[in-house]
């Protein structure tokens, strides 16, 4: 019903103020036509893994027998969910050159590192907008007792998604060091001979 033709109602009361009382704020409230609103569906939360993966000496740098190398992996989540932050760190081309000093570590409890040999399998789930690292070191072995001399580590989470072109590998060259024996023999000279 139009506000317009409220007055011409059998029902409304003039006298009075209207149908329902005194107060015409209600009345004019209750003849104001609205349309009927439909349900607000609300996104779905979802998470937002980020994964990278670095070193100390950073990735690039030549290392040496008997120094030590340090691993962060760095996960976080910028969604709105939990994120699951199961992968797994490749470290088969590492422990030909170097030994495990300081095994995988978290700073969170949510989130779970466990070494078999050389794969490295990271679990757990992380709140939104939380980070969690897990860092472990190794050592360079001595000079003769090393494979290729390279060590090359890759970071591979469950979501393909996750890492950036670039951010989740590693690369050290060792030096080392070359023996070279050498010698310059000793020159006598020779002193003309005396003569009788």
């Amino acid at each position: 019903m139009g506000r317009g033709s409220r007055a011409n109602s059998p029902s409304y009361d003039t006298a009075n103020g209207g149908t329902w009382g005194n107060n015409r704020l209600i009345d004019d409230w209750a003849l104001i036509d609205f349309d009927e609103q439909e349900d607000i569906q609300l996104p779905a939360a979802v998470p937002g893994l980020g994964a990278a993966k670095s070193s100390d000496p950073v990735s690039g740098s030549n290392v040496k027998a008997g120094q030590k190398v340090t691993y962060t992996l760095t996960y976080t989540n910028t969604g709105d969910a939990p994120a699951n932050v199961d992968s797994t760190d490749d470290l088969s081309a590492v422990l030909d050159d170097a030994d495990v000093t300081t095994e995988p570590a978290s700073d969170v409890d949510t989130v779970t590192p466990v070494r078999d040999k050389s794969s490295l399998r990271i679990t757990g789930a992380i709140a939104p907008g939380a980070t969690a690292k897990v860092t472990y070191s190794v050592t360079v072995r001595a000079d003769g007792e090393r494979g290729d001399n390279l060590l090359d580590n890759v970071l591979t989470p469950d979501d393909s998604d996750a890492c950036l072109p670039g951010n989740c590998a590693t690369d050290h060259k060792i030096g080392e060091l070359e023996m070279r024996k050498s010698s310059d023999p000793l020159r006598v000279p020779r002193w003309p001979r005396a003569t009788k």
